[in-house]
């Protein structure tokens, strides 16, 4: 009966593995997240804020936790304040305007010997230092652009947000607690999609390949058969039990199946 179907590979198993072989492509798996991340910061601060609770669902790139900013922001008010002043660089400009109308008519009295030429050399050195202030004036303008880019940057450091869609599965710090680079705020687990990991019968492993199909029915009550996909299977074998592992990846759009199931896998033949 179990090599009646030809396209399965419990079929192919039937013909080259004893009966008692046979069953190694119905394994025992287990669910769980396809990622846990724990949460880290870049920056050691005092934590002013944290949104979610445990057992939250949070979206990739959604603000998890906010770090004090205080100095940050007065960083922020004094670059846009420098930003806004353009005191220095119309200064210069005006002088530049004056100095040249001035080499102007220097340069035509000096023809008309009414003014040395001393003093047309004076004043185009006066007109060079003037133009060199301008552009220094414009220096520590755009200084002052990259200085407020900065505060900006630092600021947003400390706002913490999550790097993946998941649930929030520990919180292991509070508001008012200080934050080092090297704790955990909290850790995510992304259900969707979900990971399957069983251990098959090392016999099977030529039939095995990433991009096949398997049915997983998780345990009661989420028992209703699923498909996954193949997404590895291991190159390095368990001696000790004789096996070999597999990872499949199973879709949970709607993250209506939790991890930490334990489930069985059939692994089905393609076409």
């Amino acid at each position: 009966m179990a090599c009646r179907h030809a396209l399965s590979i419990t079929a192919a198993l039937c013909l080259a593995l004893p009966a008692t072989q046979a069953r190694a492509l119905e394994a025992d798996c287990f669910i769980r997240p396809s990622e846990t991340v724990r949460i880290g910061a870049p920056v050691n601060g005092i934590i002013a804020e944290i949104l979610p609770q445990r057992g939250d669902r949070v979206e990739a790139g959604s603000v998890l936790a906010r770090l004090d900013t205080t100095l940050q922001e007065m960083n922020i008010q004094s670059a846009r304040a420098r930003t806004e002043d353009r005191a220095e660089i119309e200064a210069a400009e005006a002088r530049i305007a004056f100095l040249t109308a001035q080499l102007d008519r220097f340069r035509t009295l000096a023809e008309r010997n009414v003014v040395s030429s001393a003093q047309v050399e004076e004043t185009e050195t006066e007109l060079l230092v003037a133009e060199t202030d301008l552009l220094v004036a414009e220096r520590n303008h755009a200084l002052a652009r990259t200085d407020l880019d900065i505060a900006k940057a630092e600021r947003d450091r400390r706002t913490i947000r999550a790097p993946v869609a998941g649930y929030v599965v520990e919180r292991t710090l509070a508001p008012g607690e200080f934050w080092t680079e090297s704790q955990a705020l909290m850790t995510l687990a992304a259900v969707d999609p979900l990971h399957v990991e069983a251990s098959v019968d090392i016999a099977a492993f030529p039939l095995l390949r990433p991009g096949q199909t398997a049915q997983v029915t998780p345990e009661p009550p989420f028992d209703t058969p699923r498909e996954a996909v193949v997404e590895l299977v291991d190159q390095v074998f368990d001696a000790a039990s004789g096996t070999v592992g597999v990872r499949l990846v199973l879709d949970n759009p709607d993250t209506a199946l939790p991890a930490g199931l334990r489930c069985r896998v059939r692994f089905v033949a393609d076409g």
